[in-house]
């Protein structure tokens, strides 16, 4: 059993998939953030300011959100602008924000994507956004309303988003 567990981790760090295109200041990380997941190599990236790209994360475990706080706690100096950050890690953030950057917070989320989805014809999808595109009113966060790409009648909010919203309300609204 103990040769097993040991042949399983070395094939599991010595396996680790490339989930990142890097350039100069810049970071772009795709598909799932998991164990294999090199949450150093992307801290170090560029000099005192380095833009990550999240728009293509589907998934992060916990994991890999460990290991990006530990990361985040090597380079304190540094400035991390989240960029088009998904719904997967929108999420992720709503219940650990100790993965913002302790230094700024939550100004550290440049734009991230809201899902909408449609109740006359139920089409979904993802619309960009900024923190000041919402607003607040009875400590209750309001986006914009969307019009449907499909059949033009408004989209709603989808319910995965409830948890990123009460988060950015308590924060923002207090």
């Amino acid at each position: 059993m103990r040769q097993w567990i040991a042949a399983f981790f070395k094939k599991l760090s010595s396996g680790a998939k490339k989930c990142a295109y890097f350039r100069p200041n810049a970071v772009k990380i795709y598909g799932m953030m998991d164990e294999t997941f090199d949450a150093a190599s992307v801290m170090t990236q560029g000099s005192n300011v380095v833009k990550i790209d999240f728009s293509e994360v589907e998934s992060i475990n916990s994991v890999a959100c460990y290991r990006w706080i530990e990361a985040l706690k090597n380079h304190p100096g540094k400035t991390f602008l989240y960029q088009r950050v998904s719904v997967a890690v929108m999420n992720a953030i709503a219940m650990i924000p100790n993965l913002l950057p302790a230094n700024q917070g939550l100004s550290a989320v440049e734009s991230f994507f809201l899902p909408f989805e449609c109740w006359s014809c139920d089409h979904h999808c993802k619309v960009l956004h900024g923190l000041t595109d919402i607003e607040f009113e009875n400590d209750k966060a309001l986006v914009p309303l969307q019009p449907c790409p499909e059949c033009g009648n408004p989209m709603s909010l989808s319910r995965e988003t409830a948890e990123f919203l009460y988060f950015i309300t308590d924060i923002l609204a207090h």
